[in-house]
């Protein structure tokens, strides 16, 4: 981090320049439109249809062999993306 001191030429005072990039960002994000997408509830045949869907996609086996290999930590590289997208919605099948 570049940090000055006193004033910068323009007689702007200086400050750290993750101060400016964070009030910089801060600014921009109170001017964006706020648009809240309604919650959906989902009903467990629905939460189990959507696991199902996520595990078949992306890891071509079904949701209940996802879950034994995962309780059993069985799955190579777990932290990979399509991994944590099923585990993800784990919850949705208990």
């Amino acid at each position: 981090m570049i940090e000055t001191k006193g004033r910068v030429p323009g007689g702007h005072a200086a400050g750290t320049n993750q101060e400016h990039a964070t009030a910089m960002t801060t600014k921009a994000r109170s001017k964006r439109p706020r648009t809240q997408e309604p919650v959906q509830f989902l009903t467990d045949e629905e939460g189990w249809a959507l696991l199902e869907e996520q595990a078949q996609h992306s890891l071509g086996i079904s949701a209940r062999e996802f879950i034994e290999l995962w309780q059993a930590g069985k799955i190579e590289n777990p932290d990979r993306p399509e991994v944590m997208d099923v585990a993800a919605l784990l919850p949705l099948a208990r």
